[in-house]
């Protein structure tokens, strides 16, 4: 599922490096941004930013306010169930 949304980046969560299975460079990035979906609310989201091909060109910053395209998929490892919120493209509004 494919959701697009704006908020504010908060905090850089956690920074993962490897190689992947044909030998390139990989960087996974996860991040906590903050979106006020137009309620009075505020909610967390946590995403990850990923690169297959060396290291992420641009990365997002703490600070940051962008505009956010999201996959939400859910996966089963042993017997549970995990959901993933991957970026798919973004881009900076402030």
């Amino acid at each position: 599922m494919y959701k697009e949304t704006t908020g504010k980046v908060v905090q850089l969560l956690d920074t993962k490096h490897g190689k992947t299975k044909s030998g390139n460079d990989y960087e996974c990035r996860e991040y906590l941004m903050e979106v006020n979906a137009g309620s009075q609310w505020v909610h967390n989201v946590k995403f990850s930013m990923n690169s297959f091909d060396g290291p992420i060109q641009n990365p997002i910053q703490v600070g940051d306010v962008i505009r956010a395209g999201l996959n939400i998929s859910a996966r089963q490892y042993n017997g549970k169930w995990f959901n993933d919120v991957t970026l798919q493209q973004w881009e900076k509004l402030e």
